[in-house]
């Protein structure tokens, strides 16, 4: 925690190494945008390295709701590293990317968010909405467009959209 704080309150990006060991944030504070409490709040160019994605294990805490990692800004790369246990109400419970995220050679794992939850999340959606006799079949399918096809995939808008980012 203190170092991405320091590598927030200096200028220009910075490197992190991060040893083989496992992190658990076990400080409460959630909605705090400067790594003292609850997630870590990355606002800069920062490159985290971790020993390797079996040893190095950076996690939330099964008691205090919030991410792991909240990409504020910046350009940042975490490689060799477990992140795992992020539970958010809505984007992102393992990481929150507001910046330009590079993972590699990186496990990102058992985390969740009340609302869809990634790829998983989207997945069981899909699930429910085919499945009108599932309990939270009527409020998923109050949560989608109407013109929701999960058939309909147009990567040419999708490519066009994101470059627009």
């Amino acid at each position: 925690r203190a170092a991405i704080m320091e590598a927030n309150a200096l200028a220009g990006g910075d490197t992190i190494i991060l040893p083989a060991g496992s992190y658990t944030l076990a400080l409460a504070g959630a909605n705090e945008d400067a790594s003292a409490t609850g997630d870590l709040d990355i606002t800069g160019d920062l490159i985290i390295n971790g020993a390797s994605a079996t040893t190095t294990i950076v996690s939330g805490s099964d008691t205090i709701p919030d991410r792991v990692f909240h990409v504020r800004s910046g350009t940042v790369t975490i490689s060799g590293v477990t992140i795992r246990r992020g539970n958010w109400i809505v984007e992102g419970g393992g990481i929150y990317n507001a910046g330009t995220l590079t993972l590699s050679n990186s496990v990102v794992t058992d985390n969740g968010v009340e609302d869809s939850g990634g790829v998983w999340g989207y997945y069981e959606k899909l699930k429910i909405v085919k499945n009108p006799k599932h309990p939270e079949h009527a409020d998923i399918v109050g949560w989608m467009p109407e013109d929701f096809d999960p058939k309909a995939f147009d990567r040419k808008a999708v490519n066009e959209m994101l470059r627009g980012m």
